[in-house]
């Protein structure tokens, strides 16, 4: 990762490092804090401005993976703290315990109403239930149905 930052003209952006959860190594919390200072002290040692970084602990085979993009897609987005706030104010008067604002397509969040970590079984539920929205507005897309019926 070093050699890449170096090599690369990465002054002043962010570096976000998605490791795969088998990765026994780095999910041991210390090895991954040594790792990390390590990387950090190379860095400001060759003064290379870096504004951040950050390790997402990933896998295929659950939904970590959407939720570290989701997690970086925020922190691009300009405007992410004003859509948490238009999110929270939604569920206090609303009365709904959790707010999120997905892109339906990616099943990323763009924000959510809490500040506190997000809960995974709740975005695992909200991912299951755009699965099933998906399949079922794709039954009755009335373009392609139209398209279909069609005789003339």
């Amino acid at each position: 990762i070093y050699n890449y930052i170096k090599k690369k003209n990465t002054n002043n952006c962010s570096i976000f490092i998605f490791t795969n959860k088998a990765d026994i190594d780095l999910t041991q919390s210390d090895a991954r804090n040594e790792y990390l200072i390590k990387l950090k002290k190379k860095i400001s040692e060759d003064e290379i401005d870096i504004k951040e970084i950050e390790f997402y602990f990933t896998s295929i085979n659950d939904s970590s993976i959407f939720e570290a993009f989701s997690k970086v897609v925020q922190k691009m987005i300009p405007c992410s703290p004003n859509i948490c706030k238009l999110l929270n104010h939604f569920a206090n008067h609303s009365k709904i315990e959790k707010a999120y604002l997905f892109d339906l397509v990616t099943k990323l969040y763009i924000g959510h109403n809490d500040e506190k970590l997000t809960d995974q079984y709740r975005y695992d539920i909200c991912s299951d239930i755009l699965d099933i929205f998906i399949d079922i507005s794709y039954l009755y897309d009335k373009d392609r149905h139209d398209g279909e019926s069609k005789t003339t």
